[in-house]
């Protein structure tokens, strides 16, 4: 059934009683993950199945959304050598986050950390911030190598999101694979 359908019969349903609505506006649960790989950039990815698929264009490699949560996955070419030591990495940090505010002046940080993701050097950001006109809580992760940085970022209203992340961002997140090394 469609979502205008769903709307229009919780409605008809609600008329004349006090009984509330259901709410269609959330995120499907995952209905389990299902590991993609993609050779191109020599990684796999868990993603939830119960979500959809969108079409993706360069240099974005893949996306799922439910409702307005969104699984993607990036990859855009660096002219910059990839950080490996700790300097390297905090200065990328900051790099990267103040790339992040020029966009979005009203950028919250929440967590920033540096890690280590399939073997590359990482670093993972969680902010609250404007994706186009509306506030998303954002978690996105860097992990670079020679001549490339790839960035998942998940994001939802923030009202959602550690519901999302316990249950699906966190397992997306820890899934993130190179197929070789």
């Amino acid at each position: 059934m469609g979502l205008a359908a769903t709307g229009l019969l919780g409605l008809l349903c609600g008329c004349g009683s006090r009984a509330a609505v259901p709410q269609v506006v959330r995120p499907a649960a995952p209905g389990g993950f299902e590991v993609k790989r993609f050779t191109g950039i020599g990684f796999s990815l868990a993603i939830p199945r119960g979500w959809t698929q969108a079409v993706a264009y360069p240099p974005m490699v893949a996306v799922r959304t439910s409702d307005r949560a969104v699984i993607a996955l990036w990859r855009y070419p660096s002219s910059r050598p990839a950080p490996h030591t700790a300097a390297q990495l905090r200065q990328a940090d900051r790099r990267l986050l103040a790339a992040a505010r020029a966009r979005d002046r009203t950028l919250r940080l929440i967590n920033s950390s540096t890690t280590s993701v399939a073997g590359y050097p990482a670093i993972e950001f969680q902010t609250v911030q404007r994706i186009g006109h509306q506030v998303r809580e954002v978690a996105s992760t860097h992990l670079f190598r020679p001549g490339e940085e790839l960035v998942l970022e998940e994001y939802s209203p923030p009202n959602l999101f550690a519901g999302l992340d316990r249950s699906v961002f966190s397992p997306v997140r820890r899934s993130l694979t190179a197929l070789s090394r």
